[in-house]
């Protein structure tokens, strides 16, 4: 709700964003920091800011739905204090991993099921392609996991009314005008996926029964798989071999 902040282990906070390239960041969303002290950070929606509604989750339902691409990409710059558009038109910009290598950046593109590739140097510098796409749930935050793998969770299942929405712009319209509690909500299901630097998945976890729901991050360390979840109250924990890793 209010940009891209600094916390340090004093408990100081500064903001350092508010804006980038004259637009306000309206629903700053995930962030990684590349060695030089740029920051790639993610706003999530310019149309439908995290304040909408009083609900971080309501505005997310109206980006989906609407599905106009009002999300970007963006860096701050340490050596200027400024943040810029690396990226716009992403349908809920979501999660944000930099490679080991910091050639290129992921973003999570949530509303599209899909995780994007911006190549930050080589050949294909400034080029923009799906590393992994048609994924079975909305994708959440991705982090940089360990031997060159990505993780990303899945917050829900897709939604067969939501998909269905694709090709009914009316349809689209009338929903936007319910209230909150009347828009389709997500399945009780847990789910986060590694898959490595093709877009090749190489392990899927999965909880049907939901016991651990609305996964919204999965971090790896050289012990255990860390997993936050949107509305659990406990952080999960989960030790590498039982992740199949």
């Amino acid at each position: 709700m209010r940009g891209l902040l600094r916390i340090t282990p004093d408990r100081r906070v500064t903001v350092l964003a508010t804006e980038a390239d004259g637009t306000p960041i309206a629903y700053a969303d995930d962030l990684d920091v590349a060695r030089d002290g740029r920051i790639y950070f993610s706003d999530a929606s310019t149309r439908f800011g995290a304040r909408l509604g009083g609900s971080t989750y309501s505005a997310s339902l109206l980006e989906i739905i609407e599905h106009r691409g009002n999300g970007r990409l963006l860096v701050w710059d340490p050596a200027t204090g400024k943040a810029t558009t690396v990226l716009r038109g992403i349908h809920f910009a979501n999660g944000v991993a930099l490679a080991d290598d910091e050639s290129y950046v992921l973003v999570s593109e949530t509303g599209s099921y899909r995780v994007l590739r911006h190549w930050l140097s080589g050949p294909r510098g400034g080029q923009t392609e799906p590393l992994i796409e048609n994924l079975p749930g909305f994708p959440d935050n991705v982090t940089r996991g360990l031997g060159g793998r990505f993780w990303v969770a899945l917050i829900s299942p897709r939604s067969g009314p939501v998909d269905s929405l694709a090709t009914h712009p009316f349809l689209r319209k009338v929903l936007m005008r319910l209230p909150g509690a009347l828009l389709p909500q997500p399945a009780s299901y847990g789910h986060a996926l590694a898959f490595d630097a093709t877009g090749k998945v190489v392990t899927s976890l999965q909880d049907p029964s939901g016991a651990y729901r609305k996964i919204s991050s999965a971090l790896e360390t050289a012990h255990h798989l860390y997993i936050g979840s949107l509305e659990m109250p406990e952080l999960g924990r989960l030790p590498r071999d039982r992740a199949g890793l």
